[in-house]
């Protein structure tokens, strides 16, 4: 898993579990052990953050819906 993923999965994790605003970038930091540069070289804010996040769930959400209306159809 690269960085940004890492990042990503990271703070996935973190919202569902405590909430958006409840978690910090520090927080996010601390869990995934990445640095604060690395994580603002990938993410401008937390907001940037967020919306990675959002995209990232979307795009596994979506596979699964797929996945799953295929073995319906095919049922």
């Amino acid at each position: 898993m690269d960085k940004q993923q890492q990042i990503i999965s990271t703070a996935l994790s973190l919202f569902y579990k405590k909430g958006i605003h409840a978690v910090g970038i520090n927080e996010i930091l601390a869990v995934s052990g990445i640095a604060e540069k690395t994580l603002y070289k990938h993410f401008e804010s937390k907001d940037a953050l967020i919306c990675a996040c959002l995209v990232a769930r979307d795009i596994c959400f979506n596979a699964w819906l797929k996945k799953y209306v295929y073995n319906l159809v095919l049922c």
